[in-house]
């Protein structure tokens, strides 16, 4: 009996048989499979294969996992800056409508100084968070270590321009104060490596 006389009696018995053998030969294919597994050799041959190890070994690296999670969480302070930034310069605003320019520029003008301005301080507390972690330290120790380590190494003076009565006095040394360039984008590289010396000799 062919196949044309089987679906003429019975077509339920041909998707049935057809089903059967398909599904048979998935379950020999994937049998296969997992009796000889792919290796990274296999699928990233020569140098793709040193890369492939490379960044996998720099992704269990628990410092690179503390500086990843650092960035991570500075992503919304850094997010809500830029847009601030656009707001406050709105291109040829200021040519069309003044009156709005001017209002923006009161509104967000203030709030790069706490955002940017600060961004070694957020740094700081998501890599000494994540970094503890990784460590088995109590989170809050590493934070509260990191950040007394980083303003213990922070000048509390600067030097600028004061006016004094009325009187400019260039060069003049001011202390008692932290220079706020320190705490922003420039201060983020001593800020990570303050960390981790600073955690791990917890």
């Amino acid at each position: 009996m062919n196949l044309s006389d089987m679906y003429s009696i019975n077509p339920r018995l041909v998707v049935r048989n057809c089903t059967d053998e398909i599904l048979t030969n998935l379950k020999f294919s994937y049998t296969g499979i997992e009796k000889s597994p792919l290796k990274i050799s296999k699928i990233y041959p020569g140098k793709q294969e040193t890369k492939v190890l490379v960044a996998d070994n720099l992704n269990k690296n628990k410092s690179m996992t503390a500086i990843k999670d650092g960035m991570m969480c500075s992503l919304p302070v850094t997010l809500i800056a830029s847009v601030a930034l656009i707001l406050s310069n709105f291109p040829f605003l200021s040519n069309y409508a003044p009156g709005i320019d001017a209002v923006l520029k009161k509104i967000f003008s203030s709030i790069n100084p706490v955002t940017l301005g600060l961004l070694a301080i957020y740094i700081i507390i998501g890599t000494a968070r994540s970094y503890s972690k990784n460590k088995n330290i109590d989170p809050m120790y590493g934070i509260m270590c990191a950040l007394a380590s980083f303003l213990l190494v922070t000048p509390f003076s600067t030097v600028t321009d004061v006016i004094v009565d009325g009187e400019v006095i260039k060069n003049a040394t001011v202390s008692n104060i932290i220079p706020t360039n320190v705490l922003g984008a420039s201060g983020v590289f001593p800020a990570l490596i303050i960390t981790f010396i600073s955690i791990s000799v917890l």
